[in-house]
């Protein structure tokens, strides 16, 4: 039963980063190109062009957080550790994706909107993790 249960806990998990993963780096793409926070170029890519990446970011970044063991069980992983696992598969993940980029010519995608994703996404991860806590000890 605990099993059970710790396995249905890891999938909703895996759900629940994906979103995160999708919504930072929407957010990300907002914050560099529409908020006006930045200065724009005068050609740069659309959402939709971004969202393509999605496909490789998402699975990249969850086999990162497999790797880094963010699914182990709550009660064996304290929340500095998980913050600095999700900081550290954050931080290499993206550093991957902009390696990936150089290698492929692939000159148009932001690295500020790359960095911009990273840090929001660590603090969606934390947050979202914290909440499931939460949530788990009630």
């Amino acid at each position: 039963m605990i099993k059970e249960n710790q396995r249905l806990l890891n999938q909703i998990q895996v759900v629940l980063d994906g979103i995160v993963i999708v919504i930072a780096y929407a957010m990300a793409w907002y914050l560099r190109f529409r908020s006006g926070i930045f200065e724009l170029d005068i050609w740069y890519l659309s959402l939709q062009d971004y969202m393509k990446w999605l496909l490789l970011i998402v699975p990249g970044f969850l086999l990162l957080y497999y790797i880094f063991k963010l699914y182990v069980p709550k009660r064996v992983l304290g929340r500095r550790l998980e913050a600095w696992r999700i900081l550290q598969a954050n931080l290499l993940g993206v550093m991957i994706l902009i390696m990936i980029l150089y290698m492929i010519r692939q000159t148009d995608i932001s690295r500020k909107m790359l960095f911009i994703f990273g840090v929001l996404d660590v603090f969606g991860e934390v947050l979202e993790r914290n909440i499931i806590r939460i949530i788990l000890r009630k």
